[in-house]
């Protein structure tokens, strides 16, 4: 049920393939988790509002896990990938006031904000 509502607010290119929705919200994981634990160094409060986007996302990255085609073990590393690329932009924004890496950061996780209804 959460992934046809995620569905109904997904572009339509996404919508019609189900790998590229799987790895939009296996990215979207990674992202919400670098976000979640750079929160947890700086704004502990914050970070309870993180993970939930986190736990929403990795929800469902196993309900479109089926349908994808993908292997499990593919979609965690996708996973992975986002987490580290999404830290590294947090990490350059924070400590090298980097703001190019502040823009990217924030406009990454905009675009996994459109993915969840009411986002």
């Amino acid at each position: 049920m959460v992934f046809a509502l995620a569905l109904s607010g997904a572009p339509a290119a996404l919508a019609d393939d189900p790998s590229q929705m799987l790895r939009a919200f296996a990215d979207c994981t990674g992202r919400y988790t670098a976000l979640t634990e750079h929160l947890w160094l700086f704004d502990g409060a914050a970070s309870d509002g993180t993970a939930a986007r986190r736990d929403a996302f990795a929800d469902l990255v196993e309900a479109a896990l089926p349908d994808a085609g993908v292997s499990a073990v593919t979609a965690r590393g996708w996973r992975i990938e986002a987490r580290a690329a999404q830290a590294a932009l947090l990490s350059a924004a924070t400590f090298r006031r980097d703001g190019r890496a502040a823009a990217a950061a924030t406009a990454w996780l905009a675009r996994c904000d459109r993915l969840l209804p009411g986002a």
